[in-house]
């Protein structure tokens, strides 16, 4: 079951806060859809917390926002950014952490399905662990190019995340 924080865009700043919301909203509603469906069981990852119920406090970061597993028994992680700058997601603090990468390269690694979702204005990317890695040793951010773009205001990813992830060389058991 997904935590809600009362406090989260207190860390976040708040217009950054909101367009997160909102990303992580969007792919959190596809993920009840497709486990209504048995399509896959994703959730959104645990950050550790202290303080009363009433109000709580982070005091970690989860390491990618979303996983679980694909129909067929295949480990998928997504995480989830939301920027409005046009040329590229940038690879610094405040959009894709450099140990966001290396979670994701590791899961990815091993054989999970391992993706990064930007939401740019009202379309969402997706791009597989290869290409963020690759962009990220060669410059501070993930091009443009590097994403394969949903209809605006979809964010029906799944499909589109088998589907960069079969490009990249890996088969997903159906």
């Amino acid at each position: 079951m997904p935590l809600n924080l009362p406090n989260k865009n207190a860390t976040q700043g708040r217009k950054a806060g909101r367009s997160g919301n909102r990303a992580e909203a969007g792919v959190e509603g596809y993920c009840r859809f497709y486990a209504m469906q048995g399509a896959a069981f994703i959730d959104r990852q645990n950050v550790r917390t202290s303080g009363s119920p009433t109000a709580r406090r982070i005091i970690g970061k989860a390491p990618i926002d979303f996983g679980g597993v694909i129909g067929g028994g295949r480990a998928i992680f997504a995480e989830v950014k939301s920027s409005g700058c046009k040329s590229g997601l940038q690879i610094d603090d405040r959009h894709l952490e450099p140990h966001q990468i290396e979670a994701l390269a590791v899961r990815g690694g091993m054989g999970a399905v391992a993706v990064v979702l930007w939401l740019n204005g009202d379309t969402l990317g997706v791009a597989d662990w290869r290409a963020v890695g690759k962009a990220a040793r060669e410059r501070s951010s993930v091009p443009r190019s590097a994403f394969t773009w949903l209809p605006v205001l979809s964010f029906d990813w799944l499909p589109v995340a088998i589907a960069v992830d079969r490009a990249a060389g890996c088969e997903v058991a159906q």
